[in-house]
């Protein structure tokens, strides 16, 4: 019995003094905020078959490219008869008529857009459409645009593009992905025979 309590006079002791232990307890301090920006960075590849453009935004880079502007040099796109003929269907045509409709001329590569970066963004293509290098003929000549995104299991469905803007990603996400681009032209009794020129112009847009 004294031993009980003896047991619960130290243990009372012990609270007694801990209770002057936390009550003599001073402290001083401050809370700050925290801010943290973290840099946009993005890098956007075009390549055709071992030719590549690129450009780079990130910290203390703006637009830094690794060639000069898109040139027959560097990556193009180009449509003649050694590139293949297709039906509506981009199936292979052989003795391609102009007079039968639906039969098309394909560039001679497809370009794989590639996109590296750490924020939200579209990813846009704008075509104009071809002006002939033969002032005495009027009619321009449109582009058809097929794309196939990464993970995808096929090609969307071929549309024009010409005159247009066409969103390809309106919700692309931070991470890395890439695009492959594959045009086609009409060989139709409508467009005479000759040069034809233009531009296509990809672009990535932050969010």
């Amino acid at each position: 019995m004294k031993h009980l309590y003896r047991t619960l006079l130290i243990a009372a002791v012990l609270l007694v003094v801990s209770a002057f232990a936390f009550a003599s307890e001073e402290t001083v301090g401050v809370t700050i905020n925290a801010t943290a920006q973290i840099p946009t960075f993005i890098r956007f590849s075009l390549s055709a078959i071992g030719d590549v453009w690129s450009g780079i935004i990130g910290p203390d880079q703006f637009a830094s490219l690794s060639s000069e502007p898109l040139s027959e040099e560097t990556v193009s796109l180009i449509f003649d008869s050694t590139a293949g003929f297709v039906d509506e269907n981009w199936e292979p045509v052989e003795n391609p008529d102009p007079e039968s409709g639906n039969v098309y001329i394909v560039a001679q590569r497809n370009l794989v857009a590639s996109i590296v970066t750490n924020a939200k963004f579209e990813y846009i293509v704008t075509a104009a459409y071809l002006t002939p290098e033969d002032e005495d003929d009027y009619v321009t000549l449109p582009l058809e645009h097929s794309v196939k995104v990464e993970g995808g299991e096929d090609y969307s469905e071929p549309k024009p593009i010409s005159g247009k803007t066409e969103k390809i990603l309106e919700d692309g996400r931070n991470g890395a992905t890439s695009i492959e681009h594959r045009f086609r032209i009409p060989f139709s009794l409508d467009y005479p025979a000759g040069v034809y020129t233009g531009a296509i112009a990809f672009k990535i847009v932050t969010l």
